[in-house]
This record gives structure tokens, C-alpha cells and sequence, in this order.
């Protein structure tokens, strides 16, 4: 027995709509919607099924439209957006580095050849119309910046 607020009666035994209840052994229970009944629907009523995804569609299209879109300056969303965002506030972005980092296996910061490796680096970053610098650091590895 299918009970509702208004029953179809122009097709009995038929489930009338979504939100019906129906009536089983004493309980009420509600109407599913499942997929398996919505293909069968959409077996039965091509045209009309595909009229309502081509109005879901254009409505969707037309809700995008009227919603507007906004163009980040960045082009990053979500994470990266709120990463540039609190780079941008705080000064941070700036020219790009690039950094060449020299060691050696038996050789220190203060021997020649390992200075003229850096020397070397140095020179190939500039070659390639960057700036230059070597810098030491504490474990004594010398790091060429370019910039």
C-alpha cells in the first residue's frame, strides 16, 4: 500500500514520487531511489532523460555564470594560493635563486683545488648571465648562489 499526502491514482502500483512512503507488514517505510531504478527509468524514457541532463547541464553552466570567476594573480589555488598569499604579505617573493652546493670527499674549504672548483662554478653561473657568490658555511662547504 503506497500512502501519501496525495496519492497518484492514475497509476496503481506505481511508486507516485520521491519523499513516498510505503506500507509493509505494519511498517512504514520510506521510498528509495536507487541507481538500478533510475536507469530502468532512463531505459524507459530516453528522450526525457536526456532532455533533463542536457537542463542540468545548461543549469549548471548558467549557476558558473552568474557565480563569476576571479583570476589570482598567482594562478595557484587552495594550499598554494594561501602559501603565496602569506609570502606576498610578508615580502617574500622575489627574484628566483638558484644554489650550486661544492663538497669534496677528502678535500677542505681552505685547500686550492677545492677552491678552484668554487672559482669554477662561479664562472659557469656567470657565463650563463647570473650573478655569482660563494659563501661559507659552517661545516664548511662552500655554497656558489646565483641569482
Amino acid at each position: 500500500m503506497i500512502t501519501s499526502n496525495s496519492p497518484d491514482r492514475r497509476r496503481p502500483g506505481r511508486w507516485p514520487a520521491a519523499g513516498m512512503t510505503r506500507k509493509q507488514g505494519g511498517r512504514t517505510r520510506a521510498v528509495r531511489i536507487s541507481p538500478g531504478r533510475i536507469g530502468r527509468w532512463s531505459a524507459r524514457h530516453p528522450w526525457l532523460a536526456l532532455a533533463v541532463w542536457v537542463a542540468f547541464v545548461v543549469g549548471c553552466v548558467a549557476a558558473g555564470a552568474a557565480a563569476g570567476t576571479s583570476m589570482l594573480s598567482s594562478g595557484s589555488v587552495g594550499q598554494s594560493a594561501r602559501g603565496a598569499d602569506v609570502m606576498a604579505r610578508q615580502g617574500l617573493p622575489g627574484a628566483s635563486r638558484e644554489y650550486a652546493y661544492v663538497h669534496g670527499g677528502t678535500l677542505v674549504s681552505t685547500d686550492p683545488g677545492f677552491m678552484a672548483a668554487v672559482g669554477e662554478v662561479q664562472r659557469r653561473i656567470t657565463a650563463l648571465g647570473l650573478r655569482a657568490s660563494a659563501t661559507t658555511s659552517a661545516d664548511r662547504t662552500i655554497a656558489a648562489a646565483a641569482r
